[in-house]
């Protein structure tokens, strides 16, 4: 029997966290190939000359491969053959679409792997009710006709299988796996887990990754979004007697600290597990949070809603689905915030619905804890 492969387009370079989360290193097995190809230098070459260096902890492995040209990549599709299976993430490569109807002449078979992407959700609810986007999404369901038909469904929670089960019939085609977030919230010796610390989940939201990728016309100050954010470390290292430590966005470079206090890289689940408070924008790193229990107090800056509207969205259906308290920051950079102790109590009923709903299955996989293991021994067998 030919070795079948799963191809899995993205538009991100390799890191310390994309390494764990794509499990790079456990890429072949004896039935099944797993390959990433990234299309980044011909999406943003820019971007990929920025990305691809030390600084950003970028890394190289035999089966994550860089397309640097148009060519290149016309070329291996033309080798795909009808054993091939394939997961578009290559989101902002504007020529999505013909990629995917080269892929269907070659008969790969499309494969949708979701994440537990509260973003999408909310996302898809401000483009129900804004008629240019409800507009832009008819077009795009048109359009989404003439691809492949999606060969297998894996959803990492609930919510994913809920809203699968409204567009695919056959439900043998839904198949349940464990999230990246729980695999390695799975990792850690909860019995070792210690209050140590007040962590800050970097979000890296002065210049991130993807408002560069997509091309987000406005930013917030670095200098006010910073000075800001010192008041507030200020204020809760004297309430607490501890110190705030920052656990850096896995995109951030290392030569970008912009504060004297420590950027702790590529460690954020192992700080988290060791913290006494978590405070937060709206990073999904969020969800480890959830997964240990901890309190969690938000952040919110007026101005992210500039970057983009749906950054309010997303931190009010935080706020209200787990219960938090929130630090509100107007447009001239002021909050008048009161820490109380009692933030450091949970509502435990809403972190379990909570977990239970966006980020779990109902019965998580414990003998495969890896989702790519799940996945790769469904192709197996398909």
């Amino acid at each position: 029997m030919k070795k079948k492969k799963l191809i899995i387009f993205v538009n991100q370079l390799l890191n310390k966290h994309n390494c764990d989360r794509f499990d790079i290193n456990n890429s072949n097995n004896e039935d099944v190939i797993k390959e990433f190809w990234c299309l980044l230098p011909i999406t943003n070459k820019k971007l990929y000359k920025a990305y691809n260096s030390k600084e950003f902890r970028a890394q190289k492995n035999k089966n994550f491969k860089i397309i640097t040209s148009y060519y290149e990549l016309l070329k291996k599709c033309l080798d795909i053959k009808d054993n091939h299976y394939y997961i578009n993430w290559a989101h902002g490569f504007r020529f999505n679409y013909f990629l995917e109807i080269i892929l269907k002449i070659q008969g790969a078979k499309k494969i949708h792997r979701f994440f537990t992407n509260i973003n999408k959700t909310i996302e898809n609810k401000i483009k129900k009710k804004n008629l240019k986007l409800k507009l832009k999404l008819l077009i795009k369901n048109y359009l989404n006709f003439f691809l492949p038909n999606v060969s297998l469904y894996f959803v990492e929670s609930q919510l994913n299988f809920n809203q699968v089960k409204e567009i695919e019939n056959n439900h043998s085609k839904i198949i349940r796996i464990n999230s990246f977030d729980y695999s390695a919230f799975k990792k850690i010796n909860q019995k070792q887990v210690k209050k140590k610390h007040i962590l800050f989940l970097d979000s890296n939201i002065e210049k991130s990754y993807e408002s560069q990728l997509l091309n987000y016309k406005k930013r917030i100050s670095l200098n006010d979004y910073w000075n800001t954010m010192k008041k507030i470390f200020s204020l809760y290292e004297k309430k607490y007697n501890k110190k705030v430590i920052i656990a850096s966005h896995f995109r951030r470079s290392i030569k970008n600290q912009p504060i004297s206090k420590k950027f702790y890289f590529d460690k954020t689940t192992k700080l988290i597990s060791e913290s006494m408070i978590v405070l937060g924008h709206f990073s999904q790193s969020i969800h480890w949070a959830v997964y240990f229990k901890k309190p969690i107090t938000l952040i919110y800056f007026k101005e992210f809603e500039k970057i983009l509207f749906s950054n309010k969205q997303m931190s009010d259906f935080y706020r209200k689905n787990l219960d938090l308290n929130r630090i509100n920051v107007d447009e001239q950079f002021k909050f008048n915030y009161k820490i109380n102790r009692k933030e450091l109590n949970i509502n435990k009923k809403k972190y379990t619905n909570f977990e239970k709903l966006y980020l779990s299955n109902s019965i998580n996989n414990t003998k495969k804890i890896n989702g790519w293991d799940t996945i790769t021994e469904t192709i197996k067998f398909d």
